[in-house]
This record gives C-alpha cells, sequence and structure tokens, in this order.
C-alpha cells in the first residue's frame, strides 16, 4: 500500500514534523530520504531491507555505490543521498569530538577522533597529528594510504608537517581494516624508525595508534616506545 494511503499519523514525515524524528525507526528514517518506493515497495520497505540486507545502520553506512545499487528500488541517485547522509553523520561526530579534545592527554583523546576518522576505511591510512608543547592539537595530516611498509611511510614525509607546522611533538596514527589491534612486525619496524628520526630533529614521537572501527591500541602504552 502506497504511503500516501496510509492513516496520516502513521506516514514517517508527518510523524516527524509532529512527533519528532527520534519517534522514527530507522527504516522510516530512510523512507523519507529516499522519497519514493519501487513498483509495489514503499520507501519505508526499500529502508527494511537496506537495513536487513547490511545487518543494521554501521554496516550500511559503510556499504559502498555499488553494494546499495544492489537493493531493488535503489538507483545511483538514490545511493548517492544515502552516502552523503551517511558521511554528513560522520563528519558530524568527527566534528564533536575535534571540539571536545583541544588537548591530548591520553591515548583516548587520540583514539576519540581517530576511530572516527579512519576506523571505518578499508585501506590502512597512515597519520600524523600535531601537538603544540602544551599538548594542543594543532591538526594532523594523512601522510600514506595502502599497505604500510617502511618504503612508503618516509622519516621525510612524516616529519615535513610537523615541521612546517613547528609541533613540539607527534603522534603517529593509522588503522587496521582487518579489524585486528595487535601491531604487526612492521608496525614495530616503522615505530622503532620513526621514534628515532623524531629524536634527530627534536620532534619527539609520543605515542603511536593503532585504530578500528572498535577499538585502539597505544604502542607506548604496549611497550613499544620507551621514554
Amino acid at each position: 500500500m502506497p504511503i500516501k494511503s496510509w492513516p496520516e499519523n502513521e506516514r514517517p514525515r508527518e510523524k516527524l514534523i509532529r512527533r519528532g524524528p527520534e519517534q522514527l525507526s530507522p527504516a522510516e528514517l530512510i523512507g523519507i530520504l529516499l522519497g519514493t518506493g519501487s513498483g509495489s515497495r514503499t520507501a519505508v520497505d526499500i529502508g527494511k531491507d537496506l537495513i536487513g540486507r547490511f545487518s543494521g545502520l554501521e554496516m550500511l553506512s559503510e556499504a559502498s555505490i555499488p553494494e546499495l545499487m544492489g537493493i531493488d528500488g535503489i538507483g545511483e541517485a538514490k545511493a548517492v543521498l544515502l552516502k552523503a547522509a551517511f558521511e554528513l553523520s560522520r563528519q558530524m561526530q568527527l566534528e564533536i569530538a575535534e571540539q571536545k579534545c583541544v588537548y591530548f592527554r591520553h591515548p583516548e583523546d587520540v583514539a576519540k577522533i581517530f576511530i572516527a576518522r579512519l576506523g571505518h576505511l578499508k585501506q590502512e591510512v597512515f597519520a600524523i597529528a600535531l601537538l603544540d608543547s602544551g599538548n594542543r592539537y594543532l591538526g594532523s595530516d594523512m601522510v600514506t594510504v595502502g599497505t604500510l611498509n617502511s618504503a612508503l611511510v618516509h622519516p621525510r614525509e612524516v616529519f615535513r608537517y610537523a615541521i612546517k607546522n613547528s609541533a613540539a611533538h607527534v603522534i603517529l596514527i593509522h588503522n587496521h581494516p582487518s579489524g585486528q589491534l595487535k601491531p604487526s612486525h612492521e608496525d614495530i619496524q616503522i615505530t622503532t624508525q620513526l621514534v628515532g628520526a623524531g629524536r634527530i630533529v627534536d620532534i619527539p614521537v609520543e605515542d603511536h595508534l593503532i585504530v578500528t572501527r572498535e577499538g585502539y591500541i597505544s604502542l607506548r602504552e604496549a611497550g613499544y616506545i620507551q621514554s
């Protein structure tokens, strides 16, 4: 039955206006974004299909455009709309995290920002966060994208941004798309190399965090970086 034929107080748009968005189910909210259904299926039906196909909102938010278009009733325009909506939500969460974490005093402070920024990615990304002498967060830079190795993560590239922006010290961060938080031999080797380079240029490496969607590990807390 088309949504226009539903009782007015059950239609998603009217329900949102009168009762607030928190009263709607995820399928109803997706239905509002999609606007129209397909054939005999309403936009809410398609929303339910999407959530079921990807086993919830988290995996749905990470689906690619082609994966979304694999759902009956989702064309390119609707897939792009969904990706834009999920990315807007992710960037909002990142903005909130950055506003709250002006200072990096604990690994958890770093993780709050970089889990949101890197944890969902399907490629390994190596980043550097800059801090001033009072541990105030100055910004970050993505150094490499792709499989991590010592050839790609070169000290020159890592510290160029830190030197240019007069950082007092830095924190290294990279993600593990596999979800595995245990550092690899390569991770440890790169960390040792960059800690040594930081001593030479007088910009100490305070920590190296590995992040996933679910959490993080601090290589300093794990004993791989010594003061």
